[in-house]
């Protein structure tokens, strides 16, 4: 029986399939296309027709080693954006008093509030030996670029 041509139930079932397969064999799409058989033959049932071939394995293999790859890259990115933050942070903390006073004397000029708000805040709380890693937000991160102060 020659068929034409997969719905969309069919890809969904034979891509889930080959999934299933393709993990159960770490992506190997021979070995999982062999297991296929095996089971099936074992089993006494006939290969689902949704199947075409060894060749729906190595679609989804390679989709699925795509996949693969875009989580590790993600991961990576958070892992550097998490390290940049955390030396930036590492730098607002090692900022001296009076240079939170300088840039708040600019901001004084400037006549933006919520940047004299900020670096007042980051000032006293310096000064007062209370400027943790917890207090310091991406707005105070911001506000110390604009100020050069890291």
């Amino acid at each position: 029986m020659k068929r034409e041509r997969r719905n969309k139930q069919e890809i969904e079932r034979m891509e889930s399939d080959c999934r299933y397969y393709l993990m159960y064999n770490r992506y190997d799409a021979h070995k999982a296309y062999d297991s296929m058989i095996k089971d099936h033959l074992l089993s006494g049932n006939p290969t689902p027709y949704y199947i075409k071939g060894i060749k729906d394995f190595i679609k989804i293999a390679e989709i699925m080693k795509v996949e693969r790859q875009e989580k590790e890259r993600e991961k990576q990115q958070k892992e550097e954006y998490k390290e940049q933050q955390q030396n930036t942070i590492d730098k607002i903390l090692n900022i001296s008093v009076e240079s939170f006073i300088t840039a708040y004397k600019q901001a004084k000029e400037t006549g933006i509030e919520k940047h004299k708000m900020a670096l007042c805040d980051m000032a006293t709380l310096k000064n007062a030996g209370e400027l943790k890693e917890k207090f310091i937000t991406n707005y105070y991160i911001d506000v110390c670029r604009q100020y050069q102060l890291i």
